[in-house]
């Protein structure tokens, strides 16, 4: 790659932020004022999205700066910023996946510019400057910020439900691949609807407990790696107790008794899901 070459390919990757940048913000201004709650003008209703439009204008001033760092920020941005996307369920199918592909070559091809035009800059010029520090006394800890808010946005969302949630779900806010995970292992038929479920695993079908309209079922993987499922039908069942409340870091533990034996099971206290299931527990043992 030529000096005008790499200095045209930096202006081109500039022009697409610069684009990207003005989109986001006018769609992020569509959600907000039209309170959106779903879709994507729904998803981009969100106090981060401040954050991303803060970072894409200073990747994109940067860029246009010829700033390595800047250049090479900004596909590292895009690229978890379009994972997190596609975690959420937003991925835009095949034509936001072109897009997203085309987007990412200005990116990657202006940061490969700006690579080479510094290099030559410094071979070619006796005066060559560095870049400014500002880059690094700012932009640096700008980046790792919102490496690790993205982070935590990619470790706290379940992978479009192919991972349960952290929180008990009901029925309906089970997914299509949770389903099938606790059909094809056999602890739910396709005819049990699940009204509350808690996973404690980090996996689908891996360790829980579950109510259906029959059964408390409870389920879990023992030593030997062997799935163990058992279902109590509420009318066995003759008392539940609170054996030791949890907190934001720990699940309560309760006691279930039968006729002949003590479970115990496992429930986040997150958004009051463990109320919910109990109360709901013992609803169906009484309407037995």
């Amino acid at each position: 790659m030529s000096k005008d070459e790499a200095v045209k390919s930096i202006r081109q990757g500039a022009i697409v932020a610069g684009l990207v940048s003005a989109l986001t913000f006018i769609v992020a201004c569509i959600g907000y004022f039209g309170d959106f709650s779903d879709g994507i003008f729904g998803y981009v209703n969100d106090q981060f999205i401040i954050l991303d439009i803060v970072l894409l204008l200073l990747f994109t001033f940067g860029t246009y700066k010829r700033s390595r760092f800047a250049t090479i920020g900004l596909v590292i941005y895009w690229l978890l910023a379009k994972l997190v996307m596609a975690f959420d369920g937003f991925s835009g199918g095949f034509f936001g996946l072109a897009i997203s592909l085309i987007i990412f070559w200005f990116f990657a091809k202006a940061a490969y510019g700006a690579i080479v035009f510094n290099r030559i800059e410094r071979d070619e010029n006796p005066n060559y400057k560095k870049p400014s520090k500002v880059w690094y006394f700012v932009g640096i800890p700008i980046g790792v910020i919102a490496s690790v808010v993205i982070s935590i946005g990619i470790a706290s969302t379940p992978i479009v439900g192919y991972l349960p949630d952290t929180a008990i779900q009901s029925g309906d806010e089970v997914s299509e691949a949770g389903y099938n995970s606790l059909i094809n292992a056999q602890i739910i038929s396709k005819n049990d609807r699940v009204k509350f479920i808690y996973e404690d695993g980090f996996f689908w079908a891996e360790s829980g407990q579950l109510l259906t309209q029959d059964a408390l079922v409870i389920y879990y993987t023992d030593e030997g790696d062997a799935l163990q499922v058992f279902a109590l039908p509420y009318e066995s069942i003759t008392g539940v107790e609170l054996e030791q409340a949890g907190d934001d870091w720990s699940d309560s533990v309760y006691s279930v008794e039968t006729l002949d034996y003590l479970w115990r099971i496992l429930l986040s206290t997150e958004d009051g899901g463990n109320d919910r299931f109990i109360s709901e527990l013992n609803r169906l043992i009484d309407a037995k």
